[in-house]
């Protein structure tokens, strides 16, 4: 230990000619380049862990608890039976059937590739609208739309707008 010692100080403040001050200089420089990115990625991890915690947040506001998928195909018939079973389940507040589909959005010359939602009256008591409702209103009735901000921003679609051919 004392070798390693001896060895530190005596090299750490040299008093050689000019080569040895540039190398202190040259290890100050790549000393405070390392500082640098490591407090910048510091910096960027802790924001990404962030936005995880924001993205899960709204994950849980708009994801049911509970998804009850077909064992084979796309859909699932919704009959009395199932009915029964599902109201049954112990610790269940409430249910409502929905039906999703990717599909292409067209809209004033702009299309996207979306994912549509069908859901009836009772999908206002799991999720309530003013949870995830920025402007406008929640469809009520009939056959209405309710569009996220981004598809909103890329289709031009504002609240209100009339149905367009």
């Amino acid at each position: 230990m004392k070798v390693e010692r001896y060895i530190a100080r005596r090299y750490w403040r040299s008093k050689g000619g000019e080569g040895f001050q540039t190398v202190h200089y040259i290890t100050a420089i790549a000393s405070t380049g390392i500082l640098l990115t490591v407090a910048a990625l510091f910096i960027i991890l802790s924001a990404f862990s962030g936005l995880r915690s924001f993205n899960l947040s709204l994950i849980e506001k708009t994801d049911p608890d509970l998804r009850i998928l077909p064992a084979k195909g796309k859909y699932l018939g919704f009959n009395d039976s199932l009915t029964a079973i599902i109201r049954q389940t112990p610790g269940l507040d409430a249910y409502a059937p929905v039906v999703e589909e990717k599909a292409l959005l067209r809209y004033r010359g702009k299309q996207t590739i979306v994912w549509v939602r069908g859901v009836d009256s009772s999908y206002t008591h799991i999720l309530p609208p003013r949870n995830v409702s920025f402007r406008g209103e929640w469809p009520l009735e009939g056959q209405t739309m309710a569009a996220g901000q981004t598809l909103a921003y890329r289709l031009g679609l504002t609240p209100g707008d009339a149905e367009y051919p």
